[in-house]
């Protein structure tokens, strides 16, 4: 509460109370002094939003268009689609509210191109779960680079996904071109540039394990290695994540397989444990950034359209 009495609350709807609220957003929206707070939440299991808004102090809503059109929710959080898909999407952009989607970056893109965009009005503010960039040890890796390290060179990246459903369809599919999408975010986060140029240079598809290896040259000259694992492990006998290596104008960094930050300028090798804190809280604050209209790291459209263009190499 401000001093002249004024809240600077974002207050927020949620739509879809699974896994992803349980384990990963509960805890970072519904927090003491924090800036966000839940007002409304719908669930396709009416029972479950009962006893989430009576744990958490809020109301529970029986429709998705009840919940958008509160007048008390100025964001909506569309959380696990359900079998209603990302269509909220276009509900809330019909009524003026902005949207945070963690339902699938194609997904989310694929709703929006129904969309018709030929309005001469603003795009709709519309985000997605990058949550990559605010990861601790990507927020570490910055600040060596604007201080120790000197401009990123070159970036080895290598994603690991669940291969469980390696050999399955669309929906695999769909799931690996978002985390190629975030691990090409990754880069750029990192050469602080644009994707110029990009080339398959390696392509593995067996029952149990794909494979592929992309190349690509920014335009700040920088350039970048991303390879993309979908299987049960990789040959390390790592599962999923995400390692990064990377070799600078005055040194070297990189992630090991403890999730120890390293890097070196030279022969003297730091090492450091990675920070503290969440990254999904993070990026939470961001986007309340973002909806108060204020300096935020969450992508906008073009910048997510963008990385699903250059994602497009990886041929799944």
């Amino acid at each position: 509460m401000s001093e002249s009495g004024v809240t600077n609350e974002v207050r927020i709807g949620i739509i879809g109370l699974g896994r992803q609220w349980t384990e990963r957003y509960r805890s970072a929206l519904v927090r003491p002094g924090g800036r966000a707070r839940v007002v409304a939440v719908c669930d396709a299991v009416a029972h479950r939003a009962e006893a989430e808004a009576d744990r958490i102090g809020c109301d529970a809503v029986e429709g998705l268009t009840l919940l958008i059109e509160r007048p008390d929710v100025e964001v909506v959080f569309l959380l696990d689609p359900l079998w209603f898909g990302p269509w909220p999407l276009r509900v809330a952009i019909d009524r003026g509210k902005p949207v945070f989607s963690a339902a699938g970056h194609l997904a989310t893109l694929d709703e929006l191109s129904r969309l018709n965009q030929t309005s001469t009005n603003q795009p709709p503010l519309v985000m997605t779960e990058l949550t990559g960039r605010f990861a601790p040890e990507m927020l570490r890796l910055r600040e060596l680079l604007a201080t120790e390290l000197g401009p990123a060179r070159r970036v080895l990246v290598k994603g690991l996904v669940d291969g469980s459903n390696a050999s399955s369809t669309d929906v695999n599919r769909s799931s690996l071109a978002d985390a190629a999408i975030g691990l090409i975010d990754r880069c750029r986060a990192l050469v602080q540039a644009n994707p110029r140029d990009a080339r398959l240079v390696r392509r593995s598809d067996r029952p149990d394990r794909r494979v592929r290896v992309v190349s690509i040259a920014f335009s700040g000259g920088a350039t970048a290695r991303l390879s993309l694992v979908s299987g049960t492990s990789d040959s390390e006998g790592a599962t999923e994540g995400v390692r990064l290596r990377l070799e600078t104008e005055r040194g070297r960094a990189w992630i090991d397989r403890s999730g120890r930050l390293q890097w070196s300028l030279g022969k003297d090798l730091v090492r450091e444990p990675i920070p503290g804190g969440s990254a999904t809280s993070l990026l939470i604050d961001h986007v309340l950034r973002r909806v108060r209209g204020e300096q935020s790291l969450v992508p906008d459209l073009n910048e997510l359209r963008d990385l699903e263009r250059s994602s497009r190499v990886f041929e799944w």
